[in-house]
């Protein structure tokens, strides 16, 4: 790849303007999904098979993301994909208005194609800007900002106007993606001439799978078991941790503030942020672990609950960000769609699966589930530090 030009700032740049504006829609409509069936008139029973469908959309067009950017430039096939956004979002109020729940069901599904397909674009293309750190702070600062806009639900919440707001919530997403069409098309500065044809072996997840990036590949799928269902577990700490003072909303804000705190320390480079990050992001998947030991023993005051639940989503993203980072960093420029796409694929099943299972487990039931699962994803982190050589290979920002 031949790059032509970098941001000159990290946090401001067209590259998290279009997650700003644009992905933070996507997050609000699918976050009012349950009001937009209830608008429509639709069974409660269809939620679980849209948000199926829409992981399963995603997949799709994360894997499809490589083999679209060996055929076209990275602003013009991310132009694209926010057209198809645009276009079933129009289909979406449409089928809403007219209570047509295969219309509704196709557009969340074809919706999901864009959604999944841009983050493993913009993957590739912030590895092939010539400043790699610009780069990977750039990326850690996108998945921040989407994280934290769950957060935007939980105040339309606690304000109890995500109800009445549902249907234009659509009609937003699809302005917002109205303007980030010519927003990507004026990147084409920010573009690459060739994206280079990746392995065979990528393709077929040998990459994942080689001695080196399999202490990776176990920490991401264990953490993503640790953490799956994460929308379940949001909602069972609503109804039990904070019944009496906001319910669901109040943690989706706890979440998506925490998450927004964590992930920002993730991107310091320098100074005291960069000194703190140093110290945290070897303590942070122990953190994780006694924050779910504390939320499983039943005998502790609510209190003690609250505050585990918020530095358990503190430390999480430290904790993904950081995996994110060494994969960023490892893979070549000409393997890096690929290797997301697959990740992607892998992690979003389980994180689609655990929706579909601990629901039907106790809370005690789940707890000992991530428990176990954050273990290993502990320990994998040691072997990590280990195989690379030295704890500020790891930690280094």
């Amino acid at each position: 790849m031949t790059s032509f030009r970098i941001p000159k700032s990290v946090l401001f740049n067209r590259f998290t303007v279009q997650v700003a504006v644009s992905t933070v829609a996507v997050v609000l409509v699918q976050g009012n999904l349950p009001y937009l069936l209830q608008r429509a008139g639709l069974s409660a029973a269809l939620l679980g098979t849209l948000y199926f469908l829409s992981r399963l959309g995603a997949i799709i067009g994360g894997m499809a993301g490589p083999w679209v950017l060996r055929r076209s430039s990275p602003h013009a096939a991310s132009a694209a994909a926010e057209a198809l956004n645009l276009t079933c979002c129009l289909v979406l109020y449409g089928a809403v208005l007219h209570s047509n729940a295969f219309l509704v069901a196709a557009a969340i599904a074809v919706r999901g194609l864009s959604t999944g397909f841009i983050p493993n674009v913009r993957v590739a293309w912030l590895k092939a800007l010539p400043d790699q750190e610009i780069g990977r702070r750039v990326l850690i600062i996108t998945r921040v900002i989407i994280q934290s806009s769950y957060g935007l639900i939980g105040v339309l919440l606690l304000l109890g106007v995500a109800q009445p707001l549902a249907l234009a919530l659509v009609l937003l997403d699809a302005a917002t993606s109205a303007f980030a069409i010519p927003l990507f098309m004026s990147m084409r500065d920010f573009g690459v001439e060739v994206v280079a044809k990746p392995s065979a072996d990528v393709m077929a997840f040998g990459f994942l799978f080689t001695r080196k990036n399999l202490p990776l590949l176990v920490g991401d799928l264990s953490l993503a078991v640790a953490m799956g269902g994460t929308n379940i577990f949001l909602v069972r700490a609503g109804d039990g941790l904070f019944r009496s003072a906001g319910g669901y909303g109040l943690s989706l804000v706890v979440y998506a503030t925490a998450f927004l705190l964590g992930g920002f320390l993730v991107q310091a480079r320098g100074g005291l942020l960069g000194m703190i990050l140093r110290r945290s992001e070897p303590l942070a998947p122990w953190t994780m672990l006694t924050c779910l030991a504390i939320l499983s023993w039943a005998g502790l005051a609510t209190a003690w609950h609250a505050a585990a639940f918020f530095i358990m989503f503190l430390a999480y993203p430290i904790f993904l960000l950081t995996l994110e980072t060494i994969w960023f960093r490892v893979t070549s420029q000409a393997n890096i769609g690929p290797t997301f796409a697959n990740r992607q694929m892998l992690t979003s099943l389980i994180l689609a699966v655990g929706e579909v299972l601990y629901p039907h487990w106790t809370l005690g039931g789940e707890l000992a589930i991530r428990l176990g699962t954050a273990l290993i994803a502990a320990l994998t982190y040691l072997l990590l530090i280990h195989e690379r050589g030295a704890e500020r290979e790891v930690c280094r920002g």
